[in-house]
């Protein structure tokens, strides 16, 4: 309402001063200012990067009071908004960073579970410090006990758990499953039953062997999951280009026969393995199914937002978030 707006407006104003806008004691005023459900927009973005500023001056970043900011801030940076000028990315980037600092120097503070869940769930950080932060979570999470709301943390993990080492998994995967045969189970069936199965997605999906595709293990795993499983594993490993020429084969011919869902699946973790691995002519296959897809005539080429809903999703799989929206955008996916 009025109120608030005029109260947003006026924190604004009173952070632009220099002397108010860093200032240890400012940090009251953007927890108070973060946490607005009616600051969006303009007024958002200028609160965004005022905080990260507040956050990367003098000794700010480590204060006990920088929790209470990186939690609404973390939320924040997570969603698009507007202007269109305002680099959410880069904020990301920023806000990911200031996390990481804030809890190797916080390990006990009340605050650190939420912001290190909301800081794993970033779109398209940095692989480097989203392992960072991975590996104080698993940490922590090694040194409590278990609790009824632990599979926040459990999901937080499991947005990039092919950016773990096959130990740090191994580890994570057994103590999801002690939790959900105890405490998790006993407090919401639901909720466990659903972090049962993402789990065992996963695993399935990264117990294929990449080098074993005549194998009889192989044959009964659908493509889609050989596919995850190779993109779980980019970051260590390259993937056979026997596995990418397959997966296009098959791509090929699913747009021929207009087979919409099956497509979807496949397409958005086709990209960044061809793209990034594979040689030039399964990068230029890809191309010119892509092409093949989106074109107007096409039956499928209706589903483009459902297909950069996807795509976006993997973003994290690349080098870097700005390589991934380039290569979108040159694919006529963006």
């Amino acid at each position: 309402g009025e109120p608030a707006s005029q109260a947003i407006q006026s924190a604004l104003q009173w952070l632009q001063h220099e002397e108010n806008g860093l200032a240890l004691n400012a940090g009251f005023v953007f927890q108070s200012l973060l946490d607005q459900e009616e600051l969006k927009g303009e007024p958002a973005s200028q609160a965004i990067q005022s905080a990260l500023q507040w956050l990367q001056h003098e000794n700010n970043g480590v204060a006990l009071d920088a929790g209470f900011i990186l939690k609404p801030l973390l939320a924040r940076a997570n969603i698009e908004g507007e202007p269109a000028s305002f680099d959410y990315a880069r904020a990301r980037v920023q806000a990911i960073r200031a996390a990481g600092t804030w809890l190797e120097a916080n390990p006990e503070d009340e605050a650190r579970e939420y912001v290190q869940n909301r800081a794993l769930r970033l779109i398209g950080a940095p692989i480097r410090d989203w392992i960072g932060i991975a590996d104080r979570t698993l940490s922590w999470l090694a040194e409590t006990a278990h609790t009824e709301d632990r599979d926040f943390t459990y999901n937080s993990l499991l947005v990039r758990p092919e950016l773990l080492d096959p130990d740090r998994m191994d580890w994570l995967a057994r103590d999801i499953l002690t939790w959900v045969g105890g405490v998790g189970g006993e407090q919401d069936a639901k909720v466990a039953a659903r972090l049962k199965v993402k789990l065992g997605r996963l695993l399935r999906a990264s117990a294929v062997n990449e080098h074993s595709e005549t194998t009889s293990k192989a044959d009964v795993v659908p493509l889609e999951f050989k596919l995850q499983a190779a993109l779980f594993r980019l970051a260590h490993h390259r993937p056979p280009q026997a596995l990418l020429l397959q997966g296009m084969s098959r791509l090929e011919e699913l747009i021929r026969r207009s087979s919409i869902q099956e497509t979807l699946a496949l397409v958005p973790p086709l990209i960044p393995l061809c793209l990034t691995t594979g040689q030039t002519d399964t990068r230029q296959r890809l191309q010119a199914a892509v092409g093949d897809l989106l074109a107007e005539e096409s039956e499928l080429g209706r589903f483009r937002p459902a297909l950069l809903k996807a795509s976006e999703e993997l973003m994290a799989f690349w080098p870097s978030y700005e390589e991934a929206r380039l290569a979108l955008a040159e694919l006529g996916i963006r």
